[in-house]
Order: structure tokens, then sequence, then C-alpha cells
């Protein structure tokens, strides 16, 4: 796969259930400009920015051959996840001019390659300030 410009679609769900078994839910769709690029042993490595309330973050998300996922987010919002089937990880996820403790869980990640670039899904717990929320996310590169 060579570098080439790419539109990312973004899908994520996601669902907190309380004491009382009442399911809170969200979904957020958002489309974002990057590129796509192969990286090192096999990885595909996707870039693109995200712009919240004049606020800019850059993101990039690397999908490793062994489905190992990563996410460095740098800017108005600052975090490092790593999403690997089975694995708990804990990172510390800075925004706003404030900290907070995250502990990511996941179950599992899929990605399909593609001439543009590829989809990928990742379905994850993720624990900041003792509630735990469950999340979908989906991503998917089209040729521009």
């Amino acid at each position: 796969m060579t570098d080439r410009t790419c539109r990312a679609e973004f899908r994520i769900h996601s669902e907190v259930t309380d004491a009382h078994g009442v399911a809170d839910r969200e979904i957020l769709d958002f489309r974002a400009d990057g590129y796509v690029r192969s990286g090192q042993d096999g990885a595909v490595v996707f870039h693109y920015h995200e712009d919240a309330g004049g606020q800019r973050t850059r993101c990039t998300v690397t999908v490793f051959e062994d489905g190992v996922v990563t996410v460095l987010r740098e800017g108005a919002a600052e975090v490092r996840f790593v999403f690997e089937p089975g694995a708990r990880y804990e990172t510390v996820y800075k925004a706003a001019g404030y900290s907070f403790d995250a502990e990511v869980e996941t179950e599992e990640t899929k990605f399909e390659r593609t001439e543009t670039g590829g989809s990928l899904a990742i379905r994850y717990r993720m624990k900041i300030g003792g509630v735990s929320r469950k999340y979908d996310f989906s991503l998917a590169c089209f040729a521009v």
C-alpha cells in the first residue's frame, strides 16, 4: 500500500448501565480527512485530526498484523491507548486541563485491509473515575 489521502468515517457507540439496570447509550458519528500509510512490519497507520470547540487533536491509529491497535491522541486531548484482545491497559487521559486515570479492557479487534486503507472495529470497555462504559468503535477509510 502506498501513502494515500483518505476520508475516514467513524462511529462510536457507548453504553453504561447504572446500578438499577438503566442503560445510558450514546452514538457519535463523524468524518475526518487524513491519510493512510504502510508502517513497519506490515502495520497500517491512519492519521487524521479531530476539531472540537476550536481545539484540534492529532490522532494516529496503528493496526499491527497481530491484531493489536494503538491510538495516540495529541493536542487538545492527550492519551495513548493500546487495544489488545483479552488484555487490560492502564493510561492517563488528559483534556481541558484535567488528568484522568483510565483503564481499557479489549474484547476484540477486527481489521480488513482494502485498497484505500481498510476498516477497523474495536469492542472494548473503558473505566474512568470508577465508571465502566462499553464501547464499539469503527473506522473506515475511503479514497478521496
